[in-house]
């Protein structure tokens, strides 16, 4: 399986088949950098709980735009958090994990941030 989809898929017969882990994204902190909308902003995740998948992020903008930004499942090897950079020069109006329900993410509650 791993040769014909071309990358290793072991996380994944482990998480579903070998395992009785759940799964918790959850969205921890989202600060501007340099306090400034312009720069963009640094949003970290966490895994709360065994099972590790793939990110899926849905970013609102202020000026009406929405971006998806996927994560590779290979994020959480060394740890249950994960910071990146947004490049955006807009406010952030809004942002959702798993915003189309793909994953089966056990508290989805934390799968949220408004903007303040």
């Amino acid at each position: 399986m791993n040769s014909a989809a071309g990358e290793n898929l072991d996380w994944f017969w482990k998480e579903w088949f070998y395992s009785t882990w759940t799964l918790d994204q959850a969205i921890k902190d989202v600060h501007y950098v340099g306090g400034d909308t312009a720069k963009g902003c640094r949003i970290t995740i966490e895994n709360l709980s065994g099972m590790a998948m793939p990110v899926i992020i849905r970013i609102n903008e202020s000026n009406g735009q929405s971006r998806t930004v996927r994560l590779p499942v290979d994020i959480w090897q060394r740890q249950g958090t994960w910071t990146f950079k947004y490049n955006s020069t807009y406010s952030i109006a809004g942002i959702v994990l798993d915003p189309d329900h793909e994953l089966p993410d056990i508290d989805r509650t934390n799968n949220v941030w408004p903007a303040k």
